[in-house]
């Protein structure tokens, strides 16, 4: 778990000059910095309407966070042209047909244990028409049994800033709101939790 100097250098190196960039072309607006909690185990939700949503929260709440923050992502997205230089650096929890989604859950458990963060996207997949679509539970199943805090993040304009079927970002700006974190210190019913789910989807419709 423990990540080398060497690593972190690189890794640091890579977050440093993509903090500029991203800070002066493609960051607007940051609502709710102080909504982030600063210590203890973590999952990150957000929309998902383009990859650029993976390099937003990658790259830029990492400085926020100050700790890595570990996605769970598939593998079509590993390999993608735009994001696979980040992969190496990120530590990505990777969803593939060789890999049983056990190991997954095993593995987030694990990192949520030594106090990380990861980062799901609830939708499971990008929407094609940049419109929110049903979220899945398995982030709240994973809070619930961990835990651990659920941190709700919105982000704007990514849809226009890499469309699906686009390889290149356009010059356009994303606002970042963050919302305040939802705690699960106790165990919760299968009801419970659809109940929380139907309020965090209720959250993000707002927008």
């Amino acid at each position: 778990m423990k990540e080398n100097p060497f690593d972190r250098f690189c890794r640091k190196c890579l977050t440093s000059v993509c903090q500029v960039i991203l800070k002066h072309v493609w960051i607007g607006k940051i609502f709710g910095i102080e909504n982030v909690p600063k210590n203890g185990p973590l999952i990150l939700i957000s929309n998902h309407v383009s990859y650029f949503d993976f390099i937003i929260l990658g790259v830029f709440l990492e400085d926020i966070l100050d700790r890595r923050l570990h996605f769970v992502a598939k593998q079509k997205v590993i390999d993608h042209p735009f994001f696979k230089y980040f992969v190496k650096y990120f530590q990505v929890l990777t969803i593939c047909e060789n890999k049983s989604i056990n190991q997954v859950w095993k593995m987030a458990l694990k990192l949520l244990k030594h106090d990380r963060a990861i980062g799901i996207f609830p939708e499971g997949t990008r929407s094609r028409s940049g419109g929110l679509m049903p979220f899945k539970q398995g982030y709240l199943r994973l809070a619930n049994a961990s835990s651990v805090t659920i941190l709700p993040v919105y982000l704007t304009n990514t849809y226009n800033i890499l469309p699906p079927n686009k390889k290149l970002p356009r010059l356009k700006k994303s606002d970042i709101i963050i919302h305040k974190p939802i705690n699960l210190d106790k165990k919760l019913s299968k009801e419970g939790l659809k109940r929380i789910n139907q309020e965090v989807v209720n959250l993000y419709s707002l927008y």
